[in-house]
């Protein structure tokens, strides 16, 4: 079973939404050696905008593969131009 940071069974994760929930579940289920992290914040400061915040869904590490980045979409899908 994955490590998964932070642990659901340790403390209280808020999800963002459904499909993070059932993502994060599932991830749990991936071998021992990879590392996941939850809701990790992306720094960035711009010389017009300043600091800016975001919010990454999931970051994966592992040993052997590297580092992977996914991005949970669920719900309604919408364009505002």
């Amino acid at each position: 079973m994955a490590k998964v940071y932070p642990n659901s069974e340790k403390v209280r994760v808020i999800f963002a939404s459904q499909a993070e929930e059932q993502v994060y579940h599932l991830l749990k289920k991936l071998p021992s050696d990879w590392n996941i992290y939850y809701s990790c914040t992306l720094a960035n400061l711009d010389q017009e905008m300043g600091l800016t915040e975001n919010e990454i869904d999931f970051v994966l590490y592992h040993p052997t593969w590297g580092v992977l980045v996914l991005e949970v979409k669920g719900g309604r899908i919408s364009y505002n131009p």
